[in-house]
């Protein structure tokens, strides 16, 4: 990912798009908190559940 060079006219330029696309890494950390925040959320609601029942 990053950068995507595209070759016009002799000369290599750089696409517009090269600043929206986000590094390999950053997609993980975004996936991973993503799916932690869901997690945390069952949990809370588990948690809710359990303590209103008593």
């Amino acid at each position: 990912m990053g950068r995507v060079v595209v070759k016009v006219s002799g000369r290599k330029k750089r696409t517009e798009n090269s600043g929206k696309t986000i590094s390999t890494f950053e997609k993980i950390r975004r996936d991973r908190q993503e799916e932690n925040r869901k997690l945390l959320e069952q949990y809370n609601k588990e948690i809710k559940k359990v303590v209103n029942t008593r």
